[in-house]
């Protein structure tokens, strides 16, 4: 994934509660991440919290939504 991908896909939860001033530890957290993985995981945020993830958090929302 490329910085592009990811800051795009941040920038989709900006609407959630609390999101960081930074975003580095994200970053470093999810740049192993497929980007179509990442893309599926911010989805699943989107609709199912209202605080912004932790990188842990939003590791398991795209986990959850990988396809079998």
């Amino acid at each position: 994934m490329t910085r592009a991908e990811f800051k795009m896909e941040m920038d989709r939860m900006s609407g959630l509660r609390f999101q960081p001033a930074g975003m580095e530890t994200h970053w470093e957290g999810l740049r192993d991440v497929d980007a179509a993985d990442l893309h599926r995981g911010v989805t699943r945020a989107i609709l199912s919290r209202s605080e912004f993830p932790t990188p842990a958090e939003l590791r398991a929302d795209c986990d959850a939504e990988r396809p079998e």
